[in-house]
């Protein structure tokens, strides 16, 4: 069985949402890993927000995100995620927010389906059990997607990908490491020049021993998944609403 930890991440306009997917089996080797050497440092329970606050020493700080970055990729054979910037997503006219939903509840569906479609084009016809963190911003209106998936037929179910799925709390040790996997991506976004040297180590990692697969929206990705292209495109959408259009001053003649 296939078992999926998410979890999401806000910080400086940056939203994401990260997700970790693996055999149950292989997280039930390498949770209770993390525990022991989590504990050993310190820093149990993990939270990678309060731990970068805290510690302020950088030999210290990348001597922990290098050993946990080791056992998040010891556990996840799959690491997907999706960010937005907050101020792109203020562009939107509201009718097309509205259509979306929230930013966490477009990220989490997001990741949700480019796991799922990972899954199928290698092969694989399994579903998955997901456990997302409780509590994130914007998650209400996710939950209730979510419910109504599982209330409705199999087909639906095994359409989405999803098996089981429930919220939790940071105590499972599997979802510290989403929690260590979803600061990166939202302190790694090379289009925006964010590249924080703790997140360059975790995605270093990643790249090395994983399958890892970070999408980011632009202004026009989020039309795209709107639904709401207007006629003439999207280039046409972005004159009329000046996005990405640079001002120019008036010249004055003397």
């Amino acid at each position: 069985m296939l078992m999926a930890y998410a979890d999401g991440s806000a910080t400086g306009g940056i939203r994401a949402v990260g997700l970790l997917l693996s055999p149950a089996d292989r997280w039930d080797r390498c949770t209770p890993i993390w525990d022991t050497t989590t504990k050993e440092l310190g820093v149990y329970p993990f939270h990678m927000t309060d731990f970068v606050e805290r510690e302020k020493n950088r030999e210290r700080r990348e001597l922990v995100v290098n050993k946990l970055a080791t056992l998040l990729c010891d556990a996840s054979c799959l690491a997907m995620a999706m960010s937005v910037n907050e101020a792109d997503w203020a562009l939107l006219p509201r009718r097309y927010q509205v259509r979306l939903g929230t930013e966490y509840q477009l990220l989490a569906t997001g990741v949700m389906a480019k796991t799922t479609a990972w899954l199928r084009a290698i092969g694989s016809p399994d579903s998955y059990a997901g456990v997302f963190e409780a509590g994130d911003e914007g998650q209400g209106p996710f939950r209730e997607a979510i419910m109504r998936i599982l209330n409705s037929l199999p087909s639906a179910r095994e359409h989405f990908g999803i098996e089981t799925f429930v919220f939790d709390t940071k105590a499972r040790s599997a979802l510290q490491m989403a929690d260590l996997f979803a600061w990166t991506v939202s302190h790694w976004v090379p289009k925006l020049r964010i590249a924080d040297p703790l997140a360059k180590i975790v995605v270093g990692h990643l790249k090395r021993r994983t399958c890892y697969q970070s999408w980011w929206l632009d202004k026009s990705q989020l039309l795209v998944a709107s639904g709401h292209v207007p006629e003439g495109g999207i280039p046409a959408f972005k004159r009329r609403h000046g996005i990405g259009v640079r001002r120019q001053r008036k010249r004055h003649r003397g």
